[in-house]
């Protein structure tokens, strides 16, 4: 008897306090991935962004030497240049910056999650996104993708969490929103789906309100565009993001890709490892979950059918609906991106006044689909495709998977009296297609990193050259030295400004070496002989020109 007192007791503190539980466990098995991935990333050096990243942080230090790239944004930066000035300056810094926003981001997509649904199931989608393997890839190698989601996921929770509780809590959103806008540009695309969340908060929400809230963002950014226009004379450097076009510089570019279903095409492969069906399971998981819903809310449909179809308000905005979702179908990548976000944000609230007249709550539905389509919109016809552009759309694709979980948990809790099996094969479907095997593939990527202990082979040449130039040219701070691929990674060890160098064939290459003047040229696309020009050292992918 004692022992079954002590369990129910055991059983009840955890009831209670399930949802502090869930949090503490995911915080130590974030953080524990996060301390794999940054030394993973310490030994493999920085990515190609990254030094772009760490010149800028040096430049805000007041530690730069004139290089600067203002296409990227200020706040990572920001940040890093802080951690310059207290710990000194270090590759690594950018690195556990960039995992503790990591933390951060999973801590918040738990607690976005539990707004909607139980402990239990929020924990396992904040799993879903700590194990997704691009998340993983990108966590720490100093990229501003997860760094601003992580941010751009506390704007979401503080949006709901404030309409919520009534609170002013909501203009905390507009904070983080601006930090996620100023960690990435193209983050600001979410303000279509902030926008439609606004629409449909109405009349909670006045137009006096959602001009408190774009003061609050506006008050968020205007130091850094302040501080832009002093120091470089350019206070909108960020209007460049948004320049979709198709130029033959685009065309050349190693990651021009003009396939517009392209994460379409390759959506399991970024949802899963080891060619596992793991992505073709959760959308398995998010399509029943929407069967199931429809089952859920069959009563309210049925008592509401016959009224509705009388109303001519609602007959109205079922052919606004479908009109708007064939022209968005017709005009995909036919017209601007930002008509076709348009199209789709005004066919969500049309949708969302259909359903809010059968007394179905489609509010976070509609927001979490808006905010997968407006990036899927962009990125789809943004000219440049890689991978990691799919990363902002992770966290609302797992918003669905876990409401798929929950309306299949509600409909076989209705219809069945054993639903327990079912349901818990759907949660070893997750664990077994997904997580499981992703914790093996982080495992073995950490071995193999460690015991090889191999930097980036870009990282290689780039010391490598960086320190042949100083031991064998004393006087290399006084030439002329241009880069055709690692001009960012050579500044950076070098510290000076190696400049870019970018030509079409070998006429316009000849032609410029000449009018650039240039004394060193160091090369990773080309091998062979340059007029006026001898080879001093070459390796790896590296060749070192320097001018007779």
């Amino acid at each position: 008897m004692e022992n079954n007192n002590k369990i129910s007791q055991i059983k009840k503190y955890f009831l209670i306090n399930q949802t502090i539980i869930f949090l503490l466990i995911l915080i130590i098995i974030v953080s524990i991935l996060t301390y794999l991935r940054v030394n993973i990333q310490i030994i493999l050096g920085p990515g190609w962004d990254t030094y772009d990243f760490l010149l800028n942080a040096l430049e805000f230090a007041g530690k730069g030497f004139g290089y600067y790239d203002l296409s990227r944004p200020p706040f990572l930066s920001f940040l890093t240049s802080i951690g310059f000035l207290l710990f000194g300056v270090s590759e690594s810094i950018i690195f556990i910056l960039e995992g503790i926003l990591f933390i951060f981001g999973a801590i918040g997509f738990y607690l976005l999650l539990k707004l909607f649904f139980r402990p239990s199931i929020s924990f396992l989608g904040a799993l879903l996104f700590i194990f997704n393997p691009l998340i993983l890839q990108w966590a720490t190698i100093g990229y501003s993708d997860i760094a601003s989601l992580s941010l751009l996921i506390w704007a979401v929770y503080f949006l709901f969490y404030g309409s919520k509780n009534n609170s002013n809590q909501v203009y905390i959103s507009a904070l983080f929103l601006g930090l996620s806008f100023l960690t990435r540009y193209s983050s600001a695309l979410i303000i279509f789906p902030f926008f439609l969340f606004f629409l449909m908060e109405k009349p909670k929400y006045k137009f006096l309100d959602i001009l408190k809230y774009i003061f609050v963002f506006i008050l968020t950014i205007i130091p850094f565009l302040l501080f832009f226009y002093i120091k470089f004379g350019n206070p909108l450097p960020f209007l460049v993001t948004f320049n979709v076009t198709t130029t033959s510089a685009v065309e050349t570019y190693w990651a021009y890709n003009s396939d517009i279903f392209y994460y379409v095409t390759n959506f399991n492969s970024f949802m899963s490892v080891y060619q596992l069906p793991g992505g073709l399971a959760l959308l398995s998981l998010i399509i029943m979950g929407f069967l199931t819903s429809i089952f859920n809310n069959m009563e309210k449909i049925k008592k509401e059918f016959k009224s509705a179809l009388n109303k001519n308000r609602i007959k109205i905005f079922l052919i606004l609906s479908l009109t708007l979702l064939l022209a968005f179908i017709l005009s995909f990548n036919r017209l601007p991106y930002v008509l076709s976000q348009i199209i789709f944000i005004i066919f969500c609230y049309s949708t969302y006044n259909i359903l809010r007249t059968f007394e179905i709550n489609s509010k976070a539905n509609l927001f979490f689909l808006a905010w997968v389509m407006v990036f899927f919109i962009f990125h789809s016809i943004f000219e440049i495709k890689v991978e990691r552009y799919f990363i902002t759309m992770i966290p609302p694709l797992i918003y669905f998977v876990i409401f798929g979980l929950n309306s299949i948990y509600v409909w076989l809790k209705s219809n069945f009296k054993s639903y327990n099996p079912i349901y818990y094969f759907c949660i070893a479907l997750i664990l077994l297609s997904c997580i499981l095997p992703v914790n093996i593939w982080l495992i073995n990527n950490y071995e193999s990193v460690m015991s090889s202990n191999e930097k980036f082979p870009d990282v290689n040449d780039s010391i490598y050259g960086s320190n042949w130039i100083k031991n064998n040219i004393p006087d290399y701070k006084e030439k002329i030295i241009y880069s055709d691929f690692l001009w960012p990674h050579l500044s950076w060890y070098l510290q000076m400004e190696v400049k870019p160098f970018l030509a079409k064939d070998k006429i316009d290459r000849d032609q410029k070496l000449e009018e650039y003047e240039v004394e060193l040229f160091l090369s990773s696309l080309f091998n062979q002989d340059l007029k006026n020009y001898s080879i001093v050292e070459s390796k790896g992918n590296l060749t070192i020109y320097e001018k007779t």
